[in-house]
């Protein structure tokens, strides 16, 4: 075993480092090695010497190579293979966690739900793989891990290219059984040549009989034994050795297992529906309840809405809280026609709303806001059941429901109405008949006949719905209550044309130009000004809900915004536009103005859906935020979810281009890397020939693929813009990213060179951009003070009469000096923005004031005038700066001296920028992303300081994986990072703790 070992670590020496075996079965034996080129811990699998001398390298590796192609959340991709030394080897990533059978052999039988989640994972990997051609052949909990709570199945394709580059199904000429006894389908026991992927499904029954009853369904004192029985035994019921097991599981389980391949699921996209159907509430099973972890949860989202689209019912998939309810508050479930009747549907959906908002507010009444109970009932065409209403309106905290049938009566309806406790069973019925063409008189009608039922005083006022509202236009009225269906499902297109005919129907209905506002604002579409001082300038008319969103926003100051924000969703926890609307600030802003987290992001987007899991944009912004997080499952799960609620067609309708292939794109970007880019072209294409709605989307794309984490394929992409694009401004634009980029990646030197070209070649602003990006360099230390100087004679000509340009310039002189250690030269920085007037001006000399008490040794003073400034900006709009590079500068530079002062956790929330998700064009965008490792480096340092090993080892690991080619004068820095994370593993090694 020694010699094998050292002959190994030799063979791959140039390229892995060997550390240890992990273990060894069948076919290979597997070692934990770190790959050298990219700093990252990988499993090495060797074929055992049998089997590669049986099979000769070149076939395999054909074959292979095909397996290699797999990407998906759930499959552990392999991402090298070859043949060293006499060995055959493949390599994937190393995954921290348990394998499930370690799992089964500690805990014997899982919990019903985590058999399902594992169940599910598993065949969604399979789906994929059977969708690319491949048949595992092998699937065992052996090969099922479990990391960060979910499952991923590894060696996809191994025993396929064995059997196909040795011709043989069931073994080896050296004897070796391609698959394993206790899992294998009677067709692969039996030798069959023609195996397809039904033998995968056969498995995964198997696998699941194990998770649920302890044991498979056939063993044996020998392999012959058990293979004879797969062959000829009909298995127990699973059910017999666990009854808690649901029939429906049960059934689905003993399904698979059927000895012959048609008898059972056909696909893995087949069985992959009946597991999803089994995991909603009624579907045999208990609801998935258990609370997954943050990084992980989002695979329970996406079958939280295949529940919604399919049965259009309500659920909560995530919430465990208990609701209580209350007496005085009202549901109005979607009133149902007695029979098929669609313009009945429709109107019995519209009277959620207008009777929620007829009622709200009446005495101490009040109601489950229209949008929220539309939200959750979804816009299929279905009815509720009395029983169902009840249900909904008690998981809403409404202590009564109100549902009703309609009845056309002539030119009449009748609405036959129960008011119903949701706290016992007592009802009151009613009966209400009014003018079929008159939705208002119909709204006031029922409404007035309820608070008749309910009141507790003398007389019930008698509330006019057109009061509520602001209109008494039935036809700007029935176009406002088209909008709200539309604006429920995120179809902000379909929303802005009713809101447009309520407006033009009723000129003084405000609150359908606040709507009109709100829709062309979610996709980045301006509104006339004339549209948006209307409504402002009749705020008390508007809803209570909406005038608190809007006076949180308004005219506050930057850093106030979050706490105002929560202070509406707690005021009206079940709005979900109110929620939609803090969580979109925690997202954009709230990290650089509040020092929030991606956490308190994920959060309250998770509570948006939770309440209408219909919103698109919501699951737009959780993308994103996925990918933030950097969790690949929940990214892949979310866009899953979008394609199935039609996302596609409505983000492309909303946003005039394909966005949602940029979703995916990037998603396969940030968790794929860089070669599995070419998807890439047909939207690179597309982006550098069209200039959308959207000014310069074609260049923050690029920017999202830097800012998430990978610098080499914004380069990629930037060129190929740069290369396609008939506008030359926008080509300038991309060659000046790739600098940036460079930057972003440890080359300095070639990012510089770079932006000297393009200084050289005269482009707008290039010599300026070029001068940051050297000052920038020099003073985090990777570049050269005096290579720094010298571009700026060309950035002179660059400022003209700019007045920004020209503090900006007066203020990266400043900055040099800094690096420079030269007080005399930041002393005439200081000087010259003193002598300029405007207050932009004014603060970057008071952020040199900052850099010259540091440079006197006056740590305390400096970081105290710099956190004041820091603080200052960012109560103004946007970055609040015009200066690429002032922002990242001068955060850093007050997080490094308050660290100093011992204000280590003030210092880490200074840096938090990056788990939010930023959109600007411009140079913010690529200084962002240039300064984003040493960002991340100086987290890592401050939270291992903190005693936070988690949140520093993910710091450390993400710096690593950014700056991946660092000149020689940084690689200091990856050495640091390095023995970082090696110290941190020491630590969690030294207190027990399994990394997850």
């Amino acid at each position: 075993m020694t010699d094998t070992f050292d002959r190994l670590k030799a063979a791959l020496a140039d390229r892995y480092a060997i550390e240890r075996e992990l273990g060894a079965g069948g076919m290979a034996t597997v070692y934990l090695a770190e790959d050298l080129k990219h700093h990252r811990k990988v499993a090495v699998k060797v074929l055992r010497s049998e089997i590669a001398a049986a099979l000769g390298p070149e076939r395999f590796l054909r074959e292979i190579e095909i397996a290699a192609q797999l990407q998906h959340p759930h499959i552990l991709t392999l991402i090298d293979s070859g043949e060293a030394g006499g060995f055959l080897y493949y390599v994937m990533p190393y995954v921290e966690g348990e394998s499930l059978r370690a799992k089964l052999a500690r805990e014997r039988e899982l919990p019903i739900n985590e058999a399902l989640r594992v169940l599910r994972e598993v065949v969604d990997a399979l789906k994929h793989a059977h969708q690319h051609g491949l048949v595992h052949r092998d699937i065992k909990p052996d090969n099922v891990l479990l990391s960060d709570d979910h499952a991923v199945v590894t060696d996809f394709g191994v025993a396929k290219a064995v059997s196909e580059a040795t011709g043989r199904q069931q073994l080896t000429t050296a004897g070796v059984a391609l698959g394993t006894p206790a899992y294998m389908a009677p067709e692969q026991a039996a030798a069959d040549p023609h195996v397809d992927h039904r033998a995968d499904i056969y498995a995964v029954g198997v696998l699941a009989y194990e998770m649920l009853s302890g044991r498979p369904p056939f063993t044996g004192s020998t392999a012959q034994q058990v293979l004879s029985a797969h062959i000829t035994e009909t298995p127990q019921s699973v059910a017999t050795h666990r009854d808690t097991v649901p029939p429906a599981l049960a059934e689905l389980v003993m399904r698979c297992l059927q000895k012959k391949p048609a008898d059972r699921w056909q696909s893995g996209e087949e069985l992959l529906h009946q597991i999803d159907a089994l995991m909603t509430p009624t579907g045999g099973t208990v609801p998935v309840t258990a609370a997954p972890s943050r990084r992980g949860s989002k695979a329970l989202w996406a079958v939280a809405a295949a529940m919604v689209i399919a049965l259009g019912v309500l659920v909560f998939p995530r919430s465990s809280r208990t609701v209580d309810t209350d007496s005085n508050k009202l549901a109005i479930i979607p009133f149902a026609p007695v029979v098929s009747d669609t313009a009945l549907t429709r109107l019995g959906r519209e009277l959620v709303v207008l009777l929620s908002t007829s009622l709200d507010g009446v005495g101490e009444l009040t109601t489950v806001l229209g949008s929220t109970i539309l939200a959750q009932a979804g816009d299929a065409d279905r009815t509720y059941s009395l029983d169902q209403g009840i249900e909904l309106a008690r998981a809403l905290g409404a202590g009564k429901a109100i549902h009703a049938n309609l009845v056309r009566q002539g030119a009449n309806l009748r609405v036959e109405a129960v008011i119903a406790s949701t706290e016992n069973a007592s009802e009151t019925r009613l009966t209400v008949v009014a003018p079929l063409d008159d939705i208002a008189a119909i709204t006031d009608s029922v409404s007035w006949a309820i608070l008749r039922e309910i009141w507790q005083e003398d007389e019930p006022p008698s509330p006019r719905i057109g009061d509520k509202l602001g209109t008494q236009s039935i036809e700007a009225l029935s176009a406002f209550l088209e909008g709200e269906q539309a604006s429920v499902g995120g179809r902000y297109r379909d929303a802005e044309d009713a809101y447009a005919r309520a407006i033009a129907a009723d000129s003084s209905f405000w609150l359908a130009y606040r709507r009109y506002h709100v829709a062309r604002g979610w996709f980045n579409r301006s509104t006339p000004q004339q549209i948006r001082n209307a409504y402002l300038e009749h705020l008390d008319e508007l809803p209570e809900v909406e005038r608190r969103i809007i006076e949180a926003t308004r005219n506050v100051p930057g850093s106030q915004v979050h706490d105002r924000l929560r202070a509406v969703v707690e005021r009206f926890p079940e709005y979900w536009p109110a929620w939609m609307a803090y969580a979109d600030h925690l997202l954009h802003w709230a990290p650089i103005r509040a020092g929030t987290t991606a956490d308190d992001a994920q959060a309250a987007l998770e509570r948006t859906l939770e309440l209408n899991p219909r919103f698109i944009p919501a699951w737009q912004h959780l993308e994103w935020m996925m990918m933030v997080r950097d969790d690949s499952a929940g990214a892949f799960a979310v866009l899953d979810t979008l394609e199935a609620l039609d996302g596609a067609r409505i983000l492309s309708d909303a946003m005039g281009y394909d966005q949602f292939s940029e979703l995916r794109i990037l998603a396969r970007a940030r968790f794929w890397g860089h070669s599995y880019a070419s998807p890439l072209d047909s939207l690179t294409d597309q982006v550098a020939k069209t200039r959308t709605q959207l000014a310069g989307y074609h260049t923050i794309a690029s920017q999202f693929i830097g800012y998430l984490g990978s610098p080499a394929l914004q380069i990629e992409w930037s060129r190929a813009i740069a290369e396609k694009t008939p506008m030359r401004d926008v080509a300038a634009t991309h060659e000046q990213g790739i600098g940036f980029a460079w930057a972003g990646r440890g080359a300095w030197d070639s990012a510089l060179t770079v932006m000297g070209r393009l200084a050289s070649a005269g482009g707008r602003d290039a010599s300026l951009n070029a001068y940051r990006l050297a000052v920038a360099g020099a003073w985090l230390g990777a570049a050269n003070t005096v290579a720094a100087g010298l571009q700026r004679a060309d950035a002179v000509r660059d400022v003209g009469g700019d007045y920004h340009k020209r503090v900006d310039l007066a203020w990266l002189d400043g900055i040099l000096a800094v690096a420079k250690a030269d007080p005399g030269g930041l002393a005439r920085a200081r000087e010259q923005l003193a002598a300029d007037t405007g207050l932009v001006a004014a603060r970057l000399e008071r952020a040199l004031a900052a850099f010259e008490s540091e440079m006197r040794g006056d740590r305390d003073s400096a970081a105290r005038l710099m956190l004041e400034l820091v603080r200052e900006v960012r109560d103004i709009g946007g970055w609040g700066s015009s200066h690429p590079m002032e922002l990242p500068v001068h955060r850093l530079a007050a997080s490094r001296w308050l660290v100093a002062t011992g204000d280590a956790a003030i210092a880490d929330s200074l840096l938090r920028w990056h788990e939010g998700f930023y959109a600007f064009s411009g140079e913010e965008g690529w200084a962002l992303n240039a300064t984003m490792p040493i960002v991340l480096l100086e987290r890592a340092r401050l939270n291992a300081g903190l005693g936070r090993t988690d949140a520093a080892r993910r710091f450390y690991e993400e710096f690593l994986r950014r700056f991946d080619m660092p000149d020689e004068s940084l690689r200091h820095l990856v050495v640091e990072a390095g023995r970082a994370l090696a110290r941190l593993e020491g630590i969690e090694e030294g207190r027990g703790e399994t990394r997850r």
